[in-house]
């Protein structure tokens, strides 16, 4: 079936029609069946009409996985307005710059949840003290375009709305008008669903808006290539805010599937989950991974229903542990981005192991992929390492209020930059290779980290590594190898660098390698490299390298 013409709405209806008594969501001992799912988005739509939510509005969700976030991640499209999608790690700054940059117009959050409190972070970002009498507007002039805050919450707060209030209140109005069915039917799949912010690595964050029906029709391969059903379960290993977590909410949906949702993550309690909802696909990261390899637990729990699941993109290491010490022999590969609706490659479940292994497998229907020699600016040969660049109904209509950076990131022929360095293979698949911005240049070759960060995962007792480039007077750029040493396990940088120059040419081999206990990352578990380039640089400099 086609959803490139329809809408969230639509989709939400197909699901509870053909999957009403299924299961959707399931948090904590509470849970969704699809008919349930809909019959609360539709009261909390409503709901959102009555306190003045109109089409093109901009609504942000800030709080942890719950049926709450699910509910209104259904809720916001439904009528038209935009949903703004915040990570869940955002401070009082980040939150500031996000809420005024998306122009959001109500905000709906969480209080607290375990030790964190939400609304402290919130008074700061917009220099409101909630428990004080309301002193005018919501944020003031600082603020301008947000009106409403929708909490969370078993107690009251001063100057917001209860999100079980609003919803009750739509609950009410269901039947009783049309107003609900006439906001779903000013709805067009071409329209704007959702702006979902990057993770800002090296940068501000920046808003990719994404529309209903490129977002539907573009997941669809999701549950195709990984051959989903109404009978699994996916467990939520990474926020269902991200990119990621539209994917899979997407997906399951279209297919009747279930989502588990994970309030923390630790291999204790991701096993924990899998045994007890025999959870059949998830998401991975090598951080995940990593943690999985030294949960001295993992042989005592059944893990045996994994079926499939994807990472992004998985270390060969990582893949071959998943597939042949948990057993996971449908896992697949994967390449897409916030800007792209999700993945525009994907390998299929029943593809030889090293194609799934080694690449992100073939471009999706309506995905037009071409790689670009860095150097001339024309496309790659088979087997040439370049930038890959996409084309094709699934690409995002531009950044929010950036003009300047829509401008950078399409070229003379309106393809995205994804700014991520890739290769075709002589099968027709595309192999990531990196970040563009990660390439160095060591005596004028162009050199992947991620190709020197492979050889070094390899090497026994290393953990994890990442490498970035640092000058040098000589050679213009050298690699410095940061790397995390397996628990109870003795490695010296010294015979790193005497093991690179046993296998790899000399050009390669990282000229400083510095242990590293923490890494600095994204809240999905991406290494901020940008952070690890300055502590590198200002290592040099100082003659600590």
């Amino acid at each position: 079936m086609d959803w490139i013409d329809k809408t969230f709405a639509d989709v939400l209806h197909f699901a509870a029609d053909r999957y009403g008594d299924q299961l959707a969501v399931i948090h904590e001992g509470n849970s969704l069946t699809y008919s349930q799912l809909l019959d609360r988005a539709q009261a909390f739509a409503r709901g959102l009409l009555e306190m003045g939510v109109k089409k093109g509005d901009h609504v942000s969700l800030w709080m942890p996985d719950s049926l709450e976030w699910v509910i209104a991640r259904w809720a916001v499209p439904y009528v038209g307005a935009i949903l703004v999608p915040l990570n869940t790690r955002l401070r009082g700054k980040d939150l500031e710059f996000i809420l005024k940059q998306s122009d959001s117009s109500v905000l709906i959050f969480q209080d607290r949840f375990s030790n964190f409190n939400y609304l402290e972070t919130l008074s700061v970002a917009l220099h409101t003290d909630f428990s004080a009498p309301s002193q005018g507007e919501i944020g003031g002039d600082d603020f301008p375009k947000l009106k409403k805050i929708i909490v969370v919450s078993d107690q009251s707060h001063q100057g917001m709305d209860a999100f079980s209030d609003i919803e009750a209140s739509g609950a009410e109005r269901l039947g009783q008008d049309t107003d609900l069915a006439d906001a779903r039917s000013r709805v067009e799949a071409s329209d704007v669903a959702q702006i979902l912010y990057t993770s800002g690595t090296t940068a501000l964050p920046k808003g990719a808006m994404v529309c209903h029906g490129p977002l539907l029709q573009n997941n669809t391969a999701s549950y195709q290539r990984m051959n989903m059903t109404k009978e699994d379960r996916f467990l939520a290993s990474v926020p269902l805010f991200s990119a990621t977590g539209t994917s899979y909410n997407l997906a399951l949906t279209l297919v009747g599937g279930a989502i588990i949702i994970l309030d923390r993550f630790s291999a204790e309690n991701f096993c924990n989950k899998v045994e007890e909802h025999r959870v059949s696909l998830t998401f991975f990261l090598d951080t995940i991974v990593q943690d999985l390899k030294h949960y001295p637990g993992i042989d005592n729990h059944d893990l045996s229903s994994l079926r499939t699941g994807t990472g992004a993109p998985l270390s060969a290491e990582s893949f071959d542990y998943l597939a042949e010490k948990i057993g996971i022999t449908q896992l697949t590969g994967v390449y897409g981005m916030s800007e792209t609706s999700n993945a525009v490659c994907r390998t299929f479940y029943n593809d030889p192991i090293e194609v799934r292994r080694e690449t992100s497998g073939s471009p999706v229907p309506g995905a037009e992929i071409t790689i670009i020699n860095t150097q001339t600016g024309e496309p790659a040969a088979a087997g040439e390492i370049g930038e890959i660049r996409v084309s094709g109904f699934m690409v995002m209509s531009g950044y929010y209020n950036r003009p300047d950076e829509n401008a950078a990131t399409f070229d003379e022929q309106n393809r995205l930059r994804t700014g991520d360095l890739g290769k075709f293979t002589s099968g027709g698949q595309v192999a990531y290779c990196g970040r563009l911005k990660d390439m160095i240049k060591p005596s004028g070759f162009n050199v992947s980290t991620q190709e020197i960060e492979g050889y070094l995962k390899a090497i026994p007792g290393i953990a994890e590594a990442s490498v970035v480039g640092v000058p040098d007077q000589r050679l213009g750029e050298v690699a410095f190898a940061f790397i995390e040493v397996v628990a109870g396990k003795t490695v010296l940088p010294e015979d790193v660098i005497q093991h690179c120059r046993n296998e790899i040419a000399t050009y390669k081999v990282p000229r400083y390698v510095h242990i590293i206990q923490s890494w600095p990352r994204t809240s999905t578990g991406k290494i901020q490299k940008q952070q690890l380039k300055t502590r590198a640089d200002e290592m040099v400099l100082a003659g600590k390298g």
